[in-house]
């Protein structure tokens, strides 16, 4: 593989996300870095002193101290608060603003616009195409991990869907709660063998990943069967249009995601850690993913 091919390609997929994550992040509305509610502490707790800490204060920054086997590990407790350890802040802030700025500035506009006219049947079947076809990552993360009920079902569903479902535009299974599984890739599955995280980063164009899961990002790239469309222009035109209308299902959950927190930086990168601890485990519906 041409390295210069691919890092183009994974910096123009960046461009389409927008500063959004490798594995879109979902963020609960009690996730540590948005702003306090009724929820987020319990009165009991607070009274006695035992208050969940929020990200971002020094208690939490503490606690973070406190477990670095855990925070390490990505796993366990540490990681089910969304806590990681993240030596290259100054790095990732400055590539959080960028993100933030590129999706605001080029990728919502041009969602806008696409949205405006093409209609939600059309936009919903490219989507279900693309899904689809992506099948080779997340059935080579379920094999990997010997989790052989979900490769069949992923497997199962791509050959059903790719004939009955006309190249994956309809979801045979879509109203099939059986066939809503979890979904792998590469990074889950390194973690599934206890791979540790590593150092929490953010990309440019590509968003909040980890070192473990940024690795697995590239055996992704790898199994995506458009990555060796050519030209390569083609592959790249084909990468952002898959994020341009992606995207078109989001608008509106980043900004209220910002709006929430008191430091959308924190709120993201608890957010994507959490996500990351129990994808592996639960099926999160596409539609409540946000990209920072």
């Amino acid at each position: 593989m041409n390295i210069a091919r691919l890092s183009a390609l994974l910096l123009v997929t960046f461009m389409a996300s927008a500063g959004c994550a490798h594995r879109a992040a979902v963020v609960p509305a009690d996730s540590p870095g948005m702003r306090p509610t009724v929820a987020t502490v319990a009165p009991d707790a607070a009274a006695a002193g035992t208050a969940l800490p929020v990200a971002g204060t020094e208690r939490a920054d503490a606690e973070v101290d406190e477990e670095p086997a855990a925070v390490e590990a990505g796993q366990g407790p540490a990681a089910a608060r969304g806590e990681v350890s993240d030596p290259i802040a100054g790095w990732n802030r400055a590539m959080f603003t960028f993100n933030d700025r590129l999706y605001f500035w080029v990728l919502k506009p041009v969602a806008r616009g696409y949205r405006a006219v093409v209609p939600g049947f059309v936009r919903t079947g490219v989507r279900n195409f693309f899904h689809n076809l992506t099948t080779p990552g997340r059935l080579v993360s379920d094999v990997v991990q010997l989790k052989g009920r979900e490769a069949g079902i992923e497997l199962g569903k791509f050959m059903i869907n790719t004939t009955w479902g006309v190249l994956g535009l309809w979801d045979v299974f879509a109203a099939n709660p059986e066939a809503k599984i979890p979904e792998g890739d590469l990074g889950l599955a390194m973690g599934h063998y206890g791979v540790a995280n590593g150092p929490y980063i953010v990309w440019p164009f590509l968003g909040p990943s980890t070192l473990r899961d940024s690795v697995g990002l590239v055996g992704d790239f790898l199994l995506d069967p458009t990555t060796y469309v050519q030209p390569r222009t083609a592959a790249t035109g084909i990468y952002v249009y898959r994020e341009v209308n992606t995207t078109t299902f989001r608008i509106g959950d980043y900004e209220a995601v910002k709006e929430a927190a008191i430091d959308p930086y924190i709120a993201i990168r608890q957010a994507y850690i959490q996500h990351r601890a129990r994808a592996g485990d639960t099926y999160e519906p596409e539609q409540n993913f946000i990209y920072p």
